[in-house]
C-alpha cells in the first residue's frame, strides 16, 4: 500500500499505544491492559525537545563518508539525508487522534489521513512516497507501546508512548540509529479536548 509522508509523519505520532493483547505475560498469567490513549493530542512545545537543534548537536563535520571503513559494510547514511528523512517521519505530529482498539490503534491527523497499526508485533511493509518500501511493527511493553520503523537505507526509528499518570500526558521517547550518529529525543503531548 502506497502511503503519502504525511500520512506516515501524522501516523507516527498518533502510532501510539492501543490495544490489549490477547496473549500471557512472561508470568504466564493473562497480560495486563493497557493504557487507554484514545483521545485527540496536541504538541507540548515547550515541554518538547527539538529535533532540528538535536541533530545538529548530533552532526558529524565533513560530507558523510566515514574513512578507513571497512570494505563489504553497509555506507552510512549522509548527515544531511538523514536529516531530511527524519524530518519527513518526524515532523507533522503537532496534534493527532488516536484510537484504540483491542488489537489496533488508528490516528488521524488534520488532514484527514489515518494509518491503523496492529499491535501484536508483527512486521509489516509500507510504501511510502519520498522514503520507499519501509517495514513497521508495533508491540506493547507492559504499559508502554513501541513502534518500530526500518528504512530501506539502514535507519531505524524507535518511538514508545507512555501516559503519565501524574499529568495526563503522553511522552514519547524517539531513537533514531542506523546513521551517522544515535539520537533521542522526547515529545510531550497534551490532552485535548473531550475523549483525552
Amino acid at each position: 500500500m502506497r502511503v503519502s509522508p504525511t500520512a506516515l509523519i501524522l501516523g507516527a505520532a498518533l502510532a501510539a499505544p492501543l490495544v490489549s493483547l490477547n496473549g500471557c505475560s512472561s508470568t504466564g498469567g493473562p497480560a495486563p491492559e493497557p493504557p487507554d490513549f484514545s483521545g485527540t493530542w496536541v504538541l507540548n512545545f515547550d515541554e518538547s525537545e527539538d529535533l532540528g537543534a538535536q541533530m545538529q548537536r548530533e552532526r558529524p563535520p565533513g560530507p558523510g563518508a566515514r574513512p578507513g571503513a571497512r570494505p563489504g559494510a553497509r555506507p552510512r547514511v549522509n548527515p544531511e539525508e538523514m536529516q531530511t528523512r527524519m524530518r519527513a517521519v518526524l515532523q507533522g505530529q503537532l496534534a493527532f487522534k488516536l484510537i484504540q482498539t483491542d488489537s489496533t490503534v488508528s490516528f488521524a491527523g488534520a488532514e484527514g489521513a489515518q494509518l491503523v497499526y496492529r499491535t501484536d508485533g508483527r512486521w509489516e511493509g509500507q510504501s511510502v512516497e519520498g522514503l520507499g518500501d519501509i517495514r513497521v511493527r508495533a508491540r506493547w511493553k507492559g504499559k508502554k507501546l513501541v513502534l518500530d520503523r526500518e528504512l530501506q537505507n539502514g535507519l531505524k526509528v524507535s518511538q514508545t508512548y507512555e501516559l503519565e499518570p501524574e499529568d495526563g500526558q503522553l511522552h514519547v521517547k524517539v531513537k533514531i540509529s542506523g546513521g551517522p550518529r544515535t539520537i533521542e529525543f522526547r515529545r510531550v503531548y497534551d490532552a485535548h479536548g473531550e475523549g483525552g
